[in-house]
């Protein structure tokens, strides 16, 4: 998982050096595509090494400060306590985030939650393997032309499924956005 972190990185990093900076911003309209890479600080009860991994997310703008989109991530881990064995671990999604701004031309905070699945491989004593979870988001995207941007941000999730157990995420990949009306002029500050 290491290689394909680095290697996300790197393609983001090369992305961002041919890009030209621009007035854009969220549109309303616009299909978004996200590959991210992440890392997950697992709850102490749930025994795991935090981890990072990858995965996606895909997205339709329902206005130009509103995203709804569908996410996968996973990642594989290891128990901390005998028997140490390797666990892999899938995320699923779906999020409503709203964007402030667009503020210094092409910045735009986000706060959001969500509803999830998180499921493991394999768990330690009576714990289930399909866990439900409610999630907070927050972050920023920086959008360096009308189509390509970058985007980090945090996560608390919390698992309803079970004795409740609260993991923290943060992820940071690029953004792709497809389609939509104009962003240049909408939601500028002047």
């Amino acid at each position: 998982m290491k290689k394909a972190n680095l290697v996300l990185m790197g393609a983001m990093a090369g992305a961002l050096g041919l890009a030209s900076t621009a007035h854009a911003a969220l549109r309303e309209g616009a299909f978004v595509l996200s590959p991210f890479a992440n890392y997950t600080w697992y709850a102490s009860k749930r025994h795991l090494k935090n981890q990072g991994g990858v995965g996606a997310s895909v997205g339709y703008a329902v206005s130009n400060h509103l995203l709804v989109n569908a996410s996968v991530a996973g990642n594989r881990t290891k128990q901390r306590i005998s028997p140490f064995d390797d666990v892999s671990v899938m995320q699923y999604a779906i999020d409503g985030n709203y964007y402030f701004g667009p503020y210094a031309a092409a910045l735009q905070p986000y706060v959001g939650g969500g509803v999830g699945v998180q499921h493991f491989n394999q768990v330690l004593g009576s714990e289930v393997k399909t866990q439900t979870n409610l999630h907070a988001n927050a972050g920023l995207a920086y959008f360096f032309t009308q189509n390509i941007g970058l985007q980090g941000g945090a996560q608390y999730l919390y698992t309803v499924t079970g004795s409740g157990r609260a993991d923290f995420g943060a992820n940071l990949g690029v953004v792709f956005m497809f389609g939509g009306g104009s962003a240049a002029g909408k939601n500028t500050l002047s």
